[in-house]
């Protein structure tokens, strides 16, 4: 899916600021870190965006829920051949659903005991490293920590959640193929194709928003290389993205061009506010349509959904790899002759963690399906 054109320009001089950019020496990475500790310490404003996350859940399993009872209307009121198809085709769905309900009750388990290995992490272990104890004993004392991590907490629940989007593909497939071969009418849901393909592409303008501004923090050494992929980056920019980017940006203000800040600073508010306002106006495009029409948007919306749906969730997978990852980090730092420079790394990272912990709390707290 392409990018909105209207934030190509940013996107483009962001990459070239990349590319001339140079790491800040040691007093100004130890102020700009310093800088991303205290502004990361209050996670408030970071809640509400898990909380959008709740929302998005919420909202998958009603229109889930929706599309079967739409299922089981369109075919008790067809003719012979489509109530049958329509009955065979509510087997599959009902399984899909159960199935993403399940999913998502075992992920908040999942991050209730990522969080416990997240405290003690960053409650116990990390104090640890900034103790008056031997560089060897810290050494050995963290690789025999890394050595401990149960590092595959989670990732099956992340392959089912990829399971389940390549099943609700064919069962999507399958409908299409009833709508072509009934020859349905659902020449409405034009409007909510629209709003969909909308959603998609202020999707994919935020990654590369993202990546555009993570890119830009390696380059200046706020965020060490070896963390991009599985260090404490990922949880933050999966569950609160818009909160750990825009710490990011605060922290550049004033080291590079503040007038790029700013505008990468608005774009990440005006991309949250155009998604919301193309969510609205799906949902409002869906409700005025007729049942078929309706079963057929509301299937194309799910689709849509699960697949960002599980990019965000995803991440609960991902943040033991993380610990492990910023574990390797932390030995390559402590051979540092700046001690400055560890210990001010090793307190942001710790804050992080604390954050990241805090937003798993949130995540297991906010109510999610129907019912709670």
């Amino acid at each position: 899916m392409s990018i909105l054109s209207e934030f190509s320009s940013t996107h483009q001089q962001l990459a070239s600021l990349a590319q001339s950019a140079s790491p800040l020496n040691n007093d100004d990475l130890v102020g700009a870190l310093t800088k991303i500790r205290d502004n990361t310490s209050d996670s408030s404003i970071a809640k509400s965006e898990v909380q959008s996350i709740s929302n998005a859940l919420l909202s998958i399993d009603t229109t889930l829920f929706r599309v079967e009872q739409l299922f089981g209307d369109a075919s008790s009121s067809g003719s012979g051949e489509l109530s049958k198809e329509l009955r065979n085709l509510l087997v599959p769905w009902k399984s899909i659903r159960q199935r993403f309900t399940n999913l998502v009750w075992s992920l908040r388990s999942v991050a209730g005991e990522t969080e416990m290995v997240v405290n003690d992490f960053s409650l116990s272990f990390l104090n640890y490293l900034l103790s008056e104890d031997s560089l060897s004993d810290k050494t050995a004392a963290l690789e025999q920590y890394g050595q401990s991590l149960p590092l595959d907490k989670g990732t099956d629940i992340v392959q089912a959640l990829l399971q389940l989007q390549d099943d609700l593909g064919k069962t999507v497939n399958d409908w299409n193929a009833v709508v072509s071969r009934q020859n349905l009418d659902v020449s409405g849901v034009t409007v909510v194709q629209g709003s969909l393909t909308t959603i998609q592409s202020v999707l994919a303008t935020q990654v590369e928003l993202f990546t555009k501004i993570n890119d830009l923090a390696i380059k200046f050494g706020l965020v060490p290389k070896t963390c991009t992929v599985k260090g404490v980056n990922v949880p933050l920019s999966g569950l609160a993205p818009e909160f750990w980017y825009s710490t990011l940006l605060d922290v550049l203000t004033g080291s590079t061009a503040s007038a790029l800040i700013s505008q990468a600073k608005d774009e990440i508010s005006g991309l949250s506010r155009k998604l919301k306002e193309a969510q609205s106006a799906r949902d409002t495009a869906i409700s005025e349509l007729s049942n078929v029409a309706q079963l057929h948007a509301s299937i194309l919306s799910v689709q849509v959904g699960l697949v960002s749906i599980t990019r965000r969730v995803g991440v609960i997978g991902q943040v033991v790899p993380a610990v492990h990852a910023d574990i390797g980090e932390i030995l390559s730092l402590l051979g540092l002759r700046d001690q400055k420079i560890i210990n001010s790394r090793i307190s942001t990272v710790n804050t992080l963690y604390k954050t990241t912990s805090i937003l798993l709390q949130a995540y297991q707290n906010a109510p999610i399906v129907p019912g709670q």
